[in-house]
């Protein structure tokens, strides 16, 4: 257990004085902001999925098409973005530290006047258009290898770059976010895996201020042979209380025909996000030759 606590300490101490440095709590005497998930499109600052501890080994890919209902303005009222995204995961050197970018390729979406009156939005802009996606650039760091004992940590630290278009007709925040996370997972008996993770998200919301929100969320698994599913809860909660706490539940399974996946995903999201999404795709693992 000594050496257990010793790898985990460095981690611990690490994630720690990071979150203590990006988030600062603060009497919120300004008026709000309002750049938050609740009037914003449903890729302004999505809840990050939960990492289930598992580094990939070798290079992976996929491609996949998003529906995605809004429902903000009530039922009858109903606003729909699509959208091609992607995802690559890419070991570095190491089995420890795996590189990902990932994001929606370009968006296309559909308004109505009831839902621009919500978000504070011109109403003499066009209710359909496209613009660009948003882009993440992250890293996964194994910290401890899982064992018969205790799980699988890993930290990650991801980016979201400012590509997102459209600030004005409330589809991106048209400004960079990070977030970083300290997860962890285990494998259970019978094929089942539980995973969780705790961390902070951060994005601007006005010139010099940034909006600082706790991250939690927590994933179940199960895996044989062809098939994996899961489904996981994940939320953050930011400093305004103003439409920056969005919840999210999403279940997910992959149909695995050897190194193609295609896979089926849905997305329910409330309090703060007022979205469903559809999504269906296909993944490829690049099989690299051991030497």
């Amino acid at each position: 257990m000594k050496p257990l606590v010793k790898r985990l300490l460095p981690a611990i101490a690490l994630f720690c004085c990071t979150v203590a440095s990006a988030y600062v709590p603060i009497k919120v005497e300004y008026q709000t902001t309002g750049v938050a998930p609740a009037f914003f499109g449903p890729y302004a600052y999505m809840v990050p999925d939960v990492s289930d501890g598992v580094m990939k080994t070798s290079p992976y890919a996929e491609l996949s098409f998003d529906t995605i209902v809004g429902h903000i303005a009530g039922k009858g009222n109903e606003d729909y973005t699509f959208a091609p995204a992607f995802n690559v995961v890419i070991p570095l050197w190491t089995d420890r530290v795996n590189l990902k970018v990932y994001g929606e390729i370009q968006e296309y979406y559909s308004d109505n006047a009831v839902t621009r009156t919500l978000r504070r939005v011109d109403p003499s802009l066009p209710l359909k258009d496209h613009d660009a996606g948003a882009l993440y650039f992250g890293v996964d760091l194994l910290v401890l290898r899982e064992a018969s004992w205790w799980p699988a940590v890993v930290l990650s630290a991801t980016t979201l770059s400012a590509t997102g278009d459209h600030y004005e007709c409330a589809r991106h925040y048209d400004a960079p976010g990070y977030h970083f996370t300290l997860s962890a997972g285990k494998d259970l008996p019978a094929g089942f895996r539980l995973s969780a993770y705790a961390g902070f998200l951060c994005w601007q919301i006005d010139r010099g201020r940034q909006n600082d929100a706790f991250m939690l969320g927590a994933k179940a698994s199960y895996s044989c042979g062809w098939l994996q599913a899961s489904v996981e809860y994940g939320q953050y909660s930011g400093v305004e209380h103003y439409g920056d706490c969005p919840r999210v539940i999403k279940a997910r399974a992959d149909f695995r025909l050897g190194s193609v996946a295609p896979f089926l995903y849905y997305s329910h999201g409330f309090n703060d996000w007022p979205f469903d999404q559809f999504r269906v795709g296909v993944s490829y693992t690049l099989k690299l030759k051991s030497r």
